[in-house]
């Protein structure tokens, strides 16, 4: 070999080789489902540091362990940031909360695992454990298991049932359906439980396996039914006495923990009394209104202490009750029938936000009520209640104005309710106290005395607690029972927010009813609109119905007649409205005039399609699925999805033309403002309202979702195509036929 290569070579020999090293950005994250189940899961991301909109990112390996992960937090936007982590299924038709989170503290590999909050630095031991045992029956016992097992397995593993310490005997083991392994068993004990008696919630009955012991403590389960009362669950008061009721069914023992105020060191405890029917009382002996308080419960050897759901009143954090006695007056609302209303929803921030709205309480239930205000640089030109005045609608639908998730520090639709029987205290002047009722009040007020019906969305379908964080009120008191659960324990999640109201239960029913009752008789609150109608079971919504027909005879219900995934219940659907006296909103017209949402296919009014679909609609859809026209709700645009000026902007091979796109905006809701059935349109339409094609700005700033006044001035001639519109539908009943026979002759 020549000596020159020679030198080369060893030249070569003595240089360091390059190493492959993991990127400074890289992050590894491993995802664990102990049923093996990882179709169609994935992982949602998000800067929760700068609270920025999230995305997908999709595994790209499986391990022994579950699923892998590799995220370039550089690339993603994420370098050096709180990354908030949800694993999701599809299109949220199932997620597994609590939301986790990694900081750049947290290591370049994590690890996950279902229904665990941690995020592990190591790869987290995979225990042969029991996750929840549940009484279905006097002799039956559902037993889920971390991991499937089968009926040797855990007979070799020791399973064993005990009753006070002492064993009993297990008569038959058999899994879900005709599987002879899964994660749940159904236990045939020797012993039947005694459903109904202290036995079964003081945790005297338990289930383990042999080497760890029995720990698991049995829930009542489906057993919880049985339990129910007709007592008022409101506070009471008197001169010189406050009493309250709760349903606690599971509780060996309840306390109420008062205080003046939250912050303050001491409080006063007052033991409540066990009655029939899972019901809870106490009697305090003053008047308590004004004072805030909470309630501790203590259950199978665990204490738990949150918020009474009937609480009317909260602290500014939304920890603590308020004996509230607010009796600020409202004005009755106006009389006329559902049948002329013409709706106009709107978000109690949105129509005031813009900062030359010439509102003062920008944001606040007392700013919407505001009159004599006018945009600053056009003084002639009127916003908030005086342009609804001037438009001429006459029913005002407010997105959800109950206490929110996360309303306090950000701006939010409302869609993740905390507390339905409170006003968003981010709403009013000063969210402690009373102030919150008296102001929203004063709103529905304000509107009544200018001749407008006020329409509350409410979301019954789902709540803000997700079962594996702390609980906040329902799984305080109850848990699990107002919520539909699947047999191995997890949430359904038809609402695609972590879990469905058990709407059909009969003290979840009872809580709705009273809820709604509540709202329509000290707020005097025209109508309610339901948010995924589909997940309240019928039954609830006619009893609903009835008692508050009790209250206003003319109370108006509608709601969006489907889900947000698959849910056990028969759905509350198109159709299922006739003759019951509630509407739906008829999502096949809006399809029809501007194409789906889910595409930007062109429709009707860009160009020419769909003309059967729209005239269907405009005769009031009694051809489809309605008995008579009002049980429709005619609308193109809503909150959800894009703007009707956005989406026609968005459309595939939309024209340049800007007024050939206004007269298809104007197009659209003329037809929705002439059709047969009740016309719904969102706030800011008649000005061509955009947010620049955002479709889902349900936490984005108010500088995407604010209505800017000044298009009113750019525009018009829109405005005065709206208000011309609306005065002529006022003006001839041909556009409010009552009866399908009417409108089938057409």
């Amino acid at each position: 070999m020549p000596k020159t290569l020679q030198a080369i070579l060893l030249l070569c020999a003595l240089l360091p080789l390059p190493r492959a090293q993991a990127s400074d950005t890289m992050l590894t994250v491993h995802y664990n489902r102990p049923s093996g189940d990882y179709q169609g899961w994935k992982l949602w991301l998000w800067n929760e540091t700068d609270k920025k909109p999230g995305f997908d990112s999709y595994a790209v390996d499986r391990d022994t362990f579950g699923l892998v992960f590799r995220l370039d937090t550089e690339k993603l936007g994420l370098d050096g940031k709180k990354i908030g982590l949800l694993p999701r299924k599809g299109n949220w038709a199932d997620k597994d909360a609590p939301d986790r989170f990694a900081d750049p503290s947290s290591g370049a590999e994590i690890w996950l695992s279902q229904n665990d909050g941690s995020v592990y630095a190591k790869t987290p031991v995979t225990p042969d454990a029991i996750t929840a045992v549940y009484c279905d029956g006097p002799a039956k016992i559902r037993v889920i298991f971390y991991s499937p097992e089968t009926a040797a397995s855990v007979r070799g593993k020791g399973l064993r049932l005990e009753l006070d310490g002492k064993p009993v005997e297990i008569k038959h083991i058999h899994f879900a359906g005709s599987s002879h392994s899964g994660r749940v068993a159904y236990l045939e004990p020797g012993k039947k439980i005694k459903t109904d008696s202290r036995e079964l919630f003081s945790g005297s009955w338990k289930v383990g396996f042999r080497d760890t012991g029995a720990q698991t403590p049995i829930w009542p389960g489906k057993t919880a039914d049985e339990l129910k009362t007709d007592a008022s669950l409101w506070a009471q008061y008197s001169s010189s006495e406050t009493s309250l009721g709760v349903f606690a069914p599971s509780a060996l023992a309840a306390t109420l923990v008062l205080k003046n105020n939250p912050a303050d060191q001491s409080s006063a405890r007052y033991p409540m009394t066990r009655g029939a029917g899972g019901l809870w009382t106490v009697k305090i002996p003053q008047d308590v209104s004004g004072k805030y308080y909470r309630l501790r419960v203590e259950r199978n050897g665990i204490t738990a202490e949150g918020v009474d759901p009937y609480a009317k009143g909260l602290s500014a954090d939304g920890q603590w009750g308020l004996f509230a006695r607010d009796n600020t007056p409202v004005a009755n609302g106006p009389g006329f029938p559902n049948s002329e209303n013409v709706i106009y929803e709107v978000h109690i921030r949105d129509i005031s936000m813009d900062p030359k709205s010439g509102i003062q309480l920008k944001g606040k239930f007392l700013g919407m009520a505001q009159e004599g205000t006018r945009q600053a640089d056009y003084p002639e030109l009127a916003t908030g209640l005086d342009h609804l005045k001037e438009l001429g609608v006459n029913t005002i639908h407010l997105l959800p104005v109950q206490e929110f998730q996360g309303g306090e520090d950000r701006y939010d639709w409302g869609y993740m309710p905390a507390h339905f029987n409170a006003p968003e205290g981010s709403y009013a002047t000063n969210p402690e106290g009373e102030t919150r009722i008296a102001e929203f009040k004063k709103l529905v007020d304000a509107l009544h005395k200018n001749g407008f019906k006020v329409v509350m969305d409410v979301v019954y379908n789902h709540t803000s607690e997700d079962g594996k964080t702390e609980p906040y009120s329902f799984n305080v008191l109850a848990k699990d029972y107002y919520y539909r659960l699947k047999d191995d324990g997890s949430y359904y999640n038809g609402s695609g927010c972590g879990n469905e109201f058990r709407s059909e239960a009969p003290m979840a029913r009872k809580f709705m009813i009273d809820s709604l009752s509540y709202w329509a008789k000290d707020f005097k609150v025209d109508g309610f609109r339901f948010d995924l109608m589909g997940l309240i079971d019928l039954q609830t919504i006619e009893q609903a119905l009835a008692a508050l027909k009790k209250i206003n005879p003319g109370i108006f219900v509608y709601g969006e007649p489907w889900a947000g995934g698959d849910t056990p219940i028969r759905k509350t659907e198109k159709g299922m409205q006739r003759g019951k006296g509630f509407s739906v909103f008829n999502d096949g017209l809006r399809n029809g005039l501007h194409g789906g949402v889910f595409n930007l296919h062109p429709g009707y009014v860009q160009a020419g399609l769909n003309r059967e679909a729209v005239m269907r609609g405009i005769r009031g859809s009694v051809e489809e699925f309605a008995d008579a026209p009002p049980e429709s709700i005619n609308y193109v645009s809503c909150h959800d999805n894009l703007t009707l000026w956005d989406r026609i902007s968005l459309t595939e091979g939309a024209p340049q033309d800007e007024e050939l796109k206004i007269r298809m905006a104007m197009l659209a809701d003329g037809i929705i403002l002439t059709s047969q059935g009740i016309p719904f349109f969102q706030g800011g339409a008649e000005l061509l309202r955009t947010k620049n094609g955002e479709h889902n700005s349900y936490n984005l700033p108010d500088s995407v979702n604010r209505i800017e006044w000044a298009r009113k001035e750019e525009y018009p001639q829109v405005f005065s195509f709206y208000k011309g519109l609306i005065a002529m539908r006022k003006a001839h009943p041909a556009f409010r036929m009552r009866t399908g026979t009417e409108a089938r002759s057409l």
